[in-house]
């Protein structure tokens, strides 16, 4: 294997390594399990082409050759490079946790054109072109980095050749014409490789207007094609095989069904509010009575978890409840029997925890009246129970 092949096969295999400190966090996951969409990007092609011939224009690879038709020296066509398409579908399994998996079936353009050069001891130059073109598909494993929707793919590439067509034009022998777009002899019908980088999910739409989440994400891979074409001698160094690593980037669009956001259930009834706030006037002398009023905050809070109201706010029998007013929470004696006075603060808790018996006398005292009950809660289920 070229030097610089396992150098591209080892960086590959770097951005293959997931995080040492990625764990799955499935615990409150609301995006799109599946997903599916499109993808399209760019391939920067580095093609090697061993020593490989072209039959018809006594073109070789690599390698010298005595034969007068063939070019002479070494190396005198070098390795080419070239920028190709790379397009088509997929699809996404993606349940929240460390792994998940993604399908794609998509059009791969692996061309490329060998560097101009001279041909040794001689004013010629020789141009050569080819492109190659497969219908990929990559079974890829998904693996997530949190819940970020930073993720890396990797997994096997299975490539069936639709075009192969090369473009020869030598100044060796000026008889010879240009040749344009024929076809590349000893194309295998499949190959195969590997594939893998990463990729970052952006949600595009709000998750509380919409059930169906749809993501941009851009990523960057890397891909290694094996044996492309066949050979026309006997080799066992796979240095004289036809092979093309690819540095893509590109932008994936998805979208799938997630859940919806939780639903607020109203009860539909009316309650006036009532907001008032009064401070006692500093250095008085003599004692004097008043009435207090207290402002009645409209929430009861449940503990977390719980739908059953807590065991502060105060609970009156039918007997309790037949003879309840309000006015008797105005200026209590003390707490829990006691001939302590209370505190201001004191007194306004102990009204605040009769909020449902106040709110039941006045009901009581106008039967035309009516209030709203909202019950919040992750569930529907919940939510109504605390309301009901």
């Amino acid at each position: 294997m070229r030097s610089r092949d396992l150098g591209l096969l080892t960086l590959l295999a770097a951005l293959l390594i997931p995080l040492s400190n990625a764990t799955a966090q499935e615990t409150g996951y609301d995006g799109a399990v599946w997903r599916f969409g499109l993808f399209g990007g760019l391939n920067y092609n580095i093609v090697g082409l061993g020593a490989q011939t072209i039959e018809g224009i006594g073109l070789q690879f690599g390698q010298p050759n005595a034969n007068p038709n063939f070019i002479t020296g070494e190396n005198d066509v070098v390795d080419g490079t070239g920028l190709g398409f790379y397009f088509g579908l997929m699809s996404e399994y993606n349940p929240g946790g460390l792994l998940g998996g993604q399908l794609r079936v998509g059009i791969d353009d692996r061309r490329m054109s060998s560097n101009d050069y001279d041909v040794p001891n001689s004013a010629s130059q020789i141009k050569f072109s080819a492109r190659m073109t497969y219908l990929s598909i990559e079974p890829l494993l998904r693996i997530n980095f949190g819940q970020s929707g930073f993720h890396a793919v990797a997994g096997p590439l299975l490539s069936f050749n639709i075009a192969g067509k090369f473009d020869y034009d030598s100044t060796r022998d000026e008889t010879s014409p240009e040749i344009v777009d024929q076809p590349i002899p000893g194309v295998k019908p499949f190959t195969f490789g590997v594939s893998g980088g990463f990729g970052y999910d952006i949600l595009m739409n709000s998750k509380s207007t919409s059930s169906t989440r749809w993501y941009l994400t851009p990523f960057v891979e890397a891909s290694y094609m094996l044996d492309q074409k066949e050979n026309t001698f006997a080799t066992q160094n796979r240095n004289d095989t036809w092979v093309t690593t690819s540095l893509r980037g590109g932008l994936q669009l998805k979208f799938g069904s997630g859940p919806a956001a939780p639903p607020i259930v109203v009860v539909d009834e009316s309650l006036p509010t009532v907001d008032l706030s009064l401070r006692a006037p500093s250095n008085i002398t003599d004692e004097r009575r008043m009435i207090e009023m207290f402002p009645l905050r409209n929430y009861l809070f449940f503990a977390d978890g719980q739908t059953t109201l807590p065991t502060k706010y105060v609970r009156l029998g039918a007997t309790e409840a037949a003879s309840f007013d309000e006015r008797s929470l105005l200026n209590p004696p003390g707490t829990g029997g006691s001939s302590t006075p209370m505190t201001r603060s004191q007194r306004q808790m102990g009204v605040y925890y009769n909020a449902l018996n106040v709110y039941g006398d006045r009901l009581r005292d106008n039967p035309t009246a009516t209030i709203q009950l909202v019950g919040s809660a992750p569930s529907e289920a919940d939510g109504r129970q605390m309301a009901e």
